[in-house]
């Protein structure tokens, strides 16, 4: 580790790691240890339970300004509301972002195959001036949160009616792929180009950034209009096979998406997160959409299933409750979130349950009994933003404590090195030797063989502790969030505490 001039005197560097708790590279937590090393904290031989872990996510819809930028396209209010939307999420100790990066065929980023989103600036194809993807994932990084580049596989355009003309084609998009609708134009789910477009788009992302996670939400096969017919005819004729069924050949042209994107996933970047959130309703999933999710989960095509289960609770087979019960119980290979229809609670509702927030307490009670429920994402950030029956008041019952996000690899993880040379210095902080490309949670100890309890979760290599306790530290990766062993555990003692100053932490 490398040493700066000590010209710093004692008290200073005192003073200093009082009130700026985190420090980054642990290069400035060297000097304290040096000159002001009195060997505070004692060691404590026990072995604390670590906490479960939990998912706790948000989706940030894009589409039509919706959550982000929301009608704001200059870059410095753009960075102002997203920064301010992680904050008051960290603050609800919510731990991912699920960010709508492609809506419809455009991209928050500079793709070569398709043009920047019209819902940045207002305009299609016009470049922000900033890299848009880069800061909203580096933003989230800062706060220890995870991000996940949301994406629609097959939505291009849509128009009110087929009197209406739809937008013009980006250049770079072929015509071929294309497939218009009455009210939807979406890339043919039936061409094997399709695939492969699909893939290359997904690849240049995850190589280009380092996002936690790819995510596709609820639409395939595109719902029709009344009378409408999918058209599909001659492509079946030529790619149809051994189909008797032209739903069943429909169904596979998805089955083959879900399987190429995943083949993709795991050959470029392994540690990248597949999920996807279809609707809660899983006989239209496979009758209207020709999703069968059920052979998507059995067979562990995607690493995270996330239904979107927004339905009251109730006795019917179509509740929340029965709904709950079905995806729990065929989550073969893959792991289980809830997506919650936040957005439904509103004084308001035509629906008596939704006219306040009780029933979203029973909904987290409900899946909480659930074991292959690993956790929720919540449907939409403005609708938290707008708390409309005081929805926070429960998400923040819910998550009163912190929670580290699980490891979602399908393969075995590696577990980084837990932390060395653990010590208390003068100000009662906490500090510790960086591990590489890990960030780290701080715990206090309950005793032994009793659960921890998650005090934070930090990129700094110190933490300035407010009370007396015994204290340990984990080092998480930030590739696939695999958690190390335990750190030496430290007695912090009530007079080791400094009073009268006001906790500061700086997370860089």
């Amino acid at each position: 580790m490398k040493h700066r001039s000590l010209l710093r005197i004692a008290t200073f560097a005192v003073a200093l790691i009082a009130l700026a708790g985190c420090r980054d590279s642990g290069e400035e937590m060297e000097e304290a240890r040096i000159s002001t090393r009195v060997n505070l904290g004692d060691t404590v031989s026990e072995t604390p339970l670590l906490p479960a872990k939990e998912m706790r996510a948000v989706w940030m819809a894009t589409v039509y300004g919706i959550d982000w930028p929301n009608t704001l396209y200059t870059q410095a209010a753009q960075k102002r509301l997203y920064t301010k939307y992680l904050d008051s999420l960290k603050a609800l100790n919510i731990n991912t972002v699920f960010f709508q990066v492609r809506s419809m065929a455009d991209a928050f980023y500079n793709s070569p195959y398709e043009p920047w989103s019209r819902f940045i600036t207002g305009q299609v194809n016009k470049n922000p001036g900033y890299d848009v993807l880069k800061f909203l994932i580096d933003e989230a990084h800062k706060r220890c949160m995870s991000f996940h580049a949301w994406i629609n596989p097959y939505r291009i355009a849509t128009r009110s009616d087929n009197t209406k003309s739809f937008p013009a084609l980006d250049s770079r998009i072929p015509k071929t792929l294309i497939k218009d609708y009455n009210k939807i134009r979406v890339f043919n789910p039936a061409l094997p180009e399709t695939r492969a477009y699909l893939d290359t788009i997904v690849k240049d992302l995850i190589t280009k950034y380092n996002v936690d996670g790819i995510h596709m939400d609820d639409y395939f096969y595109p719902s029709l209009t009344s009378g409408e017919s999918m058209n599909d005819d001659a492509e079946y004729k030529k790619y149809g096979g051994s189909f008797s069924d032209i739903t069943n050949w429909r169904r596979e042209n998805v089955n083959l998406m879900v399987q190429s994107l995943q083949k993709v996933i795991r050959e470029t970047r392994r540690e990248v997160v597949f999920s996807i959130s279809p609707q809660g309703n899983v006989e239209n999933d496979y009758n209207g959409q020709y999703a069968d999710v059920a052979k998507w989960m059995s067979r562990g095509w995607l690493d995270v299933m996330i239904p979107q289960i927004y339905y009251p609770t109730g006795t019917a087979s179509t509740n929340f409750n029965a709904r709950l019960d079905w995806w729990s119980s065929h989550a073969y290979r893959c792991n289980l979130l809830i997506g919650y229809g936040v957005y439904r609670f509103d004084p308001n509702s035509t629906t008596a349950k939704f006219r306040t927030n009780a029933m979203l307490a029973e909904q987290f009670a409900l899946a909480a009994k659930k074991k292959k429920v690993t956790g929720a994402v919540l449907y939409s950030t403005i609708s938290l933003k707008n708390n409309k029956c005081d929805v926070k008041s429960v998400i923040r019952k819910q998550y009163a404590k912190k929670a580290l996000i699980p490891f979602y690899g399908k393969y075995t993880q590696v577990k980084p090195s837990a932390p060395e040379n653990v010590e208390l210095v003068k100000g009662g902080t906490l500090c510790w030797d960086p591990v590489k490309d890990c960030y780290y949670a701080v715990y206090s100890s309950n005793g032994d063989h009793k659960t921890a309890t998650l005090e934070a979760v930090t990129t700094s290599t110190s933490y300035a502790l407010s009370r007396e306790g015994k204290y340990f530290v984990t080092a998480v990766s930030k590739k696939d969030n695999a958690e190390s062993a335990i750190s030496t555990i430290l007695l912090c003692k009530k007079a080791d505490i400094p009073t009268g100053i006001t906790e500061v932490r700086i997370d860089k």
